[in-house]
């Protein structure tokens, strides 16, 4: 069984001077370190409960860039909130002491029937 690394995503929205909506994606972690983690390990990005109501992963909620079969994409899951989209896991298979960007895309529909996408672009240091 993988060991699990868990990763907190925090997402606010707010409406800015200009009166043009922002949003601001937090993480627990930044850069995620894996050394001295092992392979295989899960990494676990799951929404904070404390984000603003509605935002979710997007269907490619992670993508992790150029890290072929080092990296295996396992999906979306519920994180215990009732929502099948507020968890995001990819499994790390092998290290190679390379540093990966990755994409976080978390959306929401807002009550006017909008929706809206906001990304963010941490990184992963693969050490073994």
């Amino acid at each position: 069984m993988p060991g699990i690394r868990q990763v907190t995503v925090a997402v606010k929205e707010w409406t800015g001077l200009s009166k043009q909506r922002k949003v601001e994606i937090q993480l627990s972690e930044d850069p995620i370190d894996l050394a001295g983690e092992g392979a295989p390990v899960q990494i676990q990005w799951n929404m904070d409960s404390t984000s603003d109501q509605g935002w979710q992963f997007d269907l490619n909620g992670i993508r992790i860039n150029g890290v072929g079969a080092r990296f295996s994409d396992d999906g979306r899951g519920d994180n215990g909130s009732g929502n099948p989209n507020r968890r995001y896991t990819w499994t790390r298979n092998t290290g190679d002491g390379q540093t990966y960007s990755y994409l976080i895309s978390v959306t929401r529909t807002g009550a006017d029937n909008v929706t809206r996408t906001a990304t963010w672009d941490p990184s992963i240091i693969n050490q073994q």
